[in-house]
């Protein structure tokens, strides 16, 4: 009886160790009380001061600064996690986002970056860390999240909003909001050439 009892023990502690070892493999995924978009990978570390933020990856260093002539932040990447968190365009390169843009994740060999300056009209922008290069834009509206490889998001489509498609209608008339028909939009990230599909999934959206 004993010697069975020691067997159970011993295969339980090997199915916790299995479990454990699985949970260290598994990849770490960020979610919005980072600051960072859904479903991208958590940073192994993150420094911030007031007008810097340095985050670490496996295998690069984000830097964001604060701009000084316009909104948003300026972006260098670097190689390595133990790069520097100091911002030196030569040790690394600078995404050319444009103005109010803001880092919004990492995912493979993609970088996200959120563009815009009011909470409607957002862009968000893919760049490739091989080429280093933005091969992806599209305007947007949240929920905006990355599950089963692609990223999802909800987008204007050609459909004029009224009282019979829009439950919101009479609302937006009273809060000087514009109602607009919005169709779900996904994004393969694994193609060479991320392209944006339109789904049957439409909704309406009070919008400023």
């Amino acid at each position: 009886m004993g010697i069975k009892i020691e067997y159970f023990k011993e295969g339980i502690m090997r199915k916790l160790i299995l479990g454990l070892l699985c949970l260290s493999l598994s990849p770490v995924f960020a979610d919005s009380f980072l600051g960072l978009l859904d479903g991208s990978e958590s940073p192994d570390k993150v420094t911030e001061s007031a007008n810097n933020k340095c985050l670490r990856y496996k295998t690069i260093t984000v830097v964001t600064q604060k701009d000084e002539d316009a909104p948003g932040d300026q972006i260098l990447i670097k190689t390595g996690d133990d790069a520097s968190c100091s911002w030196d365009n030569a040790a690394g390169w600078e995404t050319d986002s444009g103005e109010a843009s803001y880092f919004l994740g990492k995912w493979k060999n993609l970088i996200f970056i959120d563009r815009g300056t009011g909470a409607d009209g957002r862009d968000v922008l893919i760049f490739d860390l091989d080429s280093k290069h933005q091969v992806f834009a599209a305007n947007y509206s949240e929920p905006l999240e990355i599950s089963s490889k692609k990223l999802t998001y909800w987008q204007g489509a050609n459909i004029l909003a009224t009282k019979d498609n829009c439950d919101e209608f009479e609302d937006a008339e009273k809060s000087g909001l514009t109602p607009q028909i919005q169709k779900l939009m996904s994004v393969d990230l694994t193609t060479a050439t991320p392209v944006a599909l339109g789904s049957k999934k439409m909704r309406c959206k009070l919008t400023q």
